[in-house]
């Protein structure tokens, strides 16, 4: 049986609890994307195959286990090997990064992110949650992806507060090719992205502005000048998963980054 992992619009809040107060809030399913439209896939067991969903062209991907990353199962086109995705699948939530071919979809990568079902979220306690983080990376202007980004993902929740913040470390560089390190010689340093503090809305939501992440590249750096991270809880506030995406300037040109994390996955 397919079974289809993104999907759907976000809906309201609604509210419980008892005379005491309440201590979770009800929250609905609901999909969101950053860096393009949301995309929608399934994956059939029979075949190992995802078929993926874009403004309205389908494209059957195969299974590349050998791309896998932490939770995140690696995926690549079947017929056209220019596209590629990964996607990490929890308890009540799931996310995909997604390479197009840009001659068929218009457009860079684009990340998607859902609460696959109706959940709760706590209104006190603190969280801190752990995972993986997939990111894409196409240099400049031209539609050929420059490298790959394995990395760990780490938030801080506040639930009395409704405040998320973390950082995504340990970000490797890999070859997209063959999926190995990048560079034989000195590789390039990409530092740490900073999530800064931002509140949790009333329908699990979080969002804000990243300025950190540079690349440290032959002797020069690749600076962010415009990056922005989104997610949302799920899973009663025991998983997140959420997108970003950074365009670093570097000499007369830059590159963009698109990336996935899950964490509690």
């Amino acid at each position: 049986m397919n079974k289809s992992l993104l999907f759907g619009p976000l809906t309201l809040l609604t509210a419980c609890g008892g005379s005491g107060g309440p201590t979770t809030v009800d929250i609905a399913a609901g999909t969101d994307s950053i860096g393009g439209a949301a995309t929608e896939i399934t994956f059939d067991p029979a075949t190992e195959q995802y078929t993926v969903a874009v403004d309205g062209t389908e494209v059957v991907m195969d299974r590349l286990p050998a791309y896998d990353n932490g939770t995140f199962l690696a995926a690549r086109g079947a017929s056209d090997l220019e596209y590629g995705l990964y996607v990490s699948e929890g308890d009540n939530s799931s996310v995909v990064v997604f390479r197009p071919n840009f001659v068929d979809i218009t457009g860079g990568p684009s990340t998607s992110f859902v609460r696959t079902g109706p959940d709760t979220l706590p209104t006190s306690g603190t969280a801190t949650l752990t995972g993986d983080y997939q990111g894409i990376v196409q240099g400049g202007t031209a539609t050929d992806v420059f490298l790959l980004i394995d990395g760990d993902m780490s938030l801080e929740v506040d639930f009395d507060d409704a405040t998320i913040s973390g950082s995504i470390t340990d970000r490797i560089p890999l070859n997209p090719e063959t999926n190995g390190r990048m560079f034989d010689g000195t590789p390039p340093v990409i530092n740490d992205l900073e999530l800064p503090e931002t509140a949790i809305s009333e329908t699990g939501t979080f969002g804000g502005v990243i300025d950190s992440g540079a690349f440290e590249l032959r002797g020069d750096t690749a600076v962010v000048v415009d990056g922005a991270f989104e997610g949302l809880l799920a899973d009663n506030g025991t998983e997140a998963v959420g997108g970003v995406s950074l365009i670093h300037a570097f000499g007369f040109g830059g590159f963009l980054e698109v990336g996935a994390f899950a964490a509690g996955h």
